[in-house]
């Protein structure tokens, strides 16, 4: 969506006409396959035609003036289109370069935006015109993905068809937590938080052992979890999501211009432009792998003649911060029989 107003606008206008903020919306059918390059035919169309209009209007002083925002759903074509059609010489053209450089520019803001709420710093002007000011000689306009379509692409992903059969078997018991997810990315200001969420909830997924602590045939058993338990892994799970969010962030100026400056080098190089997620996460990651702590096990039942037990594992995958007190967010618990007459250490969700 676009707003028509926008582009016959004076300058001096444009930052607070509250037509702006009526759009128009130009729909579109993902069955329908059509590609950036289709996308961009037709926007290209649309603004020759706003350059038209706007002479008419204005004569030789009219400047076309792009739109700063334009709201999408999650079609990659619609996104390249727009970006494609409106950049100029030296600007990224696709959503590709668009994402790679809109990263570290928010990570830079957000660290400039928690200065500001610390009172370390004072600006005399706000970083936010500063960030604008980077971004508008690089990217042609900024991207707004629809938030109900992004939600239900998270959401919906572990049932989609094109997983795998033994992964849709457990779909349904996992749906929780990619609802959460989808909830908590799509509502959070802090692009570092929303990726380290993620980055949690995969390293969670790709565990194919569980560190339940020590069993043997001496350990007591209990009919519930421990809330107490649960909390403690929650306040421990928060503090080490918010440290590693904390760590995405880039403090100055100069950083932020040699990794912008890294990935424009492959501005013209087309074939060799990939999403830079994975690499920029794979320190968060990493930690993750190593120190994450998710489960709470306890014994649920054993049988002493014969040497087993159950163990109830409850996963917790994220925590709430309310007023101070961290409420646990878990995907229930899954039953694991072990042998108590060996120590049991770890457990393989079933």
């Amino acid at each position: 969506s676009f707003a028509p107003h926008e582009h016959f606008m004076q300058s001096s206008d444009r930052e607070f006409d509250s037509k702006m903020f009526l759009a128009h919306v130009v729909a579109e059918h993902v069955s329908h396959h059509q590609s950036g390059i289709d996308h961009s035919a037709f926007l290209t169309a649309l603004w020759d035609a706003c350059r038209s209009v706007g002479k008419n209007m204005y004569g030789d002083t009219y400047i076309f003036q792009p739109p700063r925002l334009v709201n999408s759903d999650c079609a990659g074509g619609i996104q390249n289109g727009a970006i494609m059609s409106l950049s100029k010489p030296g600007q990224v053209d696709n959503r590709i370069m668009w994402a790679n450089v809109m990263t570290p520019i928010l990570f830079w803001y957000e660290h400039q935006l928690n200065l500001m709420r610390q009172g370390i710093l004072a600006f005399s002007i706000h970083p936010c015109f500063i960030a604008l000011s980077i971004m508008e000689g690089l990217i042609p306009t900024t991207i707004h993905a629809c938030r109900s379509h992004v939600y239900r692409a998270i959401k919906d992903w572990i049932l989609s068809k094109k997983r795998k059969k033994e992964l849709k078997e457990h779909g349904a018991k996992y749906q929780s937590m990619f609802k959460h997810i989808a909830v908590e990315m799509t509502s959070t200001n802090s692009l570092a938080t929303a990726m380290t969420l993620l980055a949690s909830c995969i390293i969670i997924m790709e565990k194919d052992a569980i560190k339940v602590g020590k069993f043997d045939i001496d350990s007591p058993t209990q009919e519930h979890h421990d809330p107490a338990a649960l909390s403690r892994l929650a306040q421990d799970l928060h503090s080490l999501k918010t440290e590693l969010a904390s760590s995405l962030l880039i403090e100055n100026q100069e950083d932020l211009t040699h990794k912008i400056d890294e990935v424009m080098e492959l501005n013209d190089k087309p074939t060799r432009q990939s999403f830079t997620g994975t690499l920029t996460m794979e320190p968060v990651l990493s930690v993750l792998w190593e120190r994450i702590n998710f489960a709470h096990a306890y014994l649920f039942r054993k049988d002493v003649e014969r040497g087993t037990g159950v163990l109830h594992v409850h996963i917790v995958y994220d925590a709430i911060d309310d007023n101070d007190v961290m409420t646990p967010i878990t995907a229930g618990f899954f039953e694991v029989t072990i042998d108590l007459r060996t120590m049991v250490c770890e457990a393989k969700p079933n």
